[in-house]
């Protein structure tokens, strides 16, 4: 047994490159989750995961166990939606949302070589009031009769899709 200080998720602790990928999840309220999200930004190459008003606990053991470790090499940041704007803004970095809207486009028309935080709402209720209008909104397309996947899925494939547009 061991006693270590906790890391810093100070949002101020992070300056982002200048082609940086960055995933924002507001008020993700499941650790499994959270720690799926993990792997998926791990496993994608994106270079921070940046929690907005958090409901879960970054050392809650199921975040940890279904991150299978990745929680310990990413970089994972806590904030709140206003300082995470001001963030973005000072660092120039693009924002683009995901909200159900006639107005969204096709998550892969979006210019994801350029710095760029793509940002989910809850599992339940998505993105809340605070991001409307904010950046440009995209959405996964989808064939089926369902208008929406699991949160940790959908990040997965957006985190996918930026990885793309970068190895091209």
């Amino acid at each position: 047994i061991g006693i270590y200080p906790s890391k810093s998720h100070a949002i101020e602790n992070y300056i982002p490159k200048e082609n940086a990928s960055i995933i924002i999840i507001e008020s993700v309220e499941k650790p499994g989750n959270l720690g799926a999200i993990l792997r998926s930004c791990e496993a994608f190459g994106i270079d921070a995961l940046i929690v907005t008003d958090p409901k879960v606990d970054f050392y809650n053991p199921n975040v940890l166990r279904s991150s299978v470790g990745c929680f310990f090499g990413m970089q994972v940041f806590s904030s709140s939606n206003e300082e995470v704007f001001r963030f973005l803004e000072h660092h120039q970095v693009q924002i683009c949302t995901t909200m159900m809207s006639s107005s969204a486009v096709d998550v892969s028309d979006i210019d994801f070589t350029k710095k760029s935080a793509l940002v989910f709402g809850t599992e339940s209720t998505g993105l809340s009031d605070a991001w409307k209008n904010v950046g440009r909104n995209c959405l996964i397309p989808m064939s089926g009769t369902i208008d929406s996947l699991n949160l940790s899925n959908a990040v997965a494939i957006s985190c996918y899709e930026m990885q793309q547009q970068k190895k091209k």
